[in-house]
C-alpha cells in the first residue's frame, strides 16, 4: 500500500491559530480539529442518495467548538488563507459550505489567516455567536 503518516495534523498557520483559539474558547468547550463536515451536519437517506451526502462527507472543517459535557456542536470555524479569495474552486466550495451550515442552523465563523490575532476580539466574537 502507498500510505505514509502525515508529520502533523495541522498546517503551521492552523497550529498558530489553534494556540490562540485555546485562549479564546470558553471554558465549557472543547476544540475539535479537522472535523468531517458530515459529522457536523447531515441529511436524510433519500437526500444522501440524491448526492447531497457525498458533497459533505469528503470535506472537513478546520475547528469545531463543542460543549465539553454534552458534545453539542456550538460553533464551526474555518481558517481562510488567501486561496479562499483567489482560487475559484475554493470560492465555490466556501459558498457551498456557508449555505449548508446556514440551512442546517450551525453557526460558522470564518477567520482570515493573520500574522497575529487579537485574543480578546476573537473571544468576544465567539461569545456573541454561541
Amino acid at each position: 500500500m502507498p500510505y505514509r503518516a502525515q508529520e502533523t495534523l495541522l498546517t503551521n498557520a492552523e497550529l498558530k491559530f489553534y494556540h490562540i483559539l485555546k485562549q479564546a474558547a470558553p471554558d465549557n468547550t472543547l476544540i475539535m480539529m479537522k472535523v468531517r463536515m458530515g459529522d457536523i451536519i447531515t441529511c436524510d437517506d433519500t437526500e444522501w442518495q440524491k448526492g447531497w451526502g457525498p458533497r459533505i462527507s469528503a470535506k472537513h472543517i478546520d475547528f469545531v467548538l463543542i460543549d465539553k459535557d454534552t458534545t453539542a456542536i456550538k460553533l464551526a470555524i474555518e481558517l481562510d488563507d488567501s486561496t479562499h479569495r483567489t482560487n475559484q474552486d475554493r470560492i465555490a466550495r466556501d459558498k457551498f459550505v456557508n449555505k449548508a451550515f446556514e440551512v442546517a442552523g450551525v453557526p460558522l465563523l470564518r477567520i482570515k489567516t493573520q500574522k497575529w490575532y487579537d485574543i480578546d476580539k476573537l473571544k468576544n466574537c465567539i461569545v456573541d455567536i454561541i
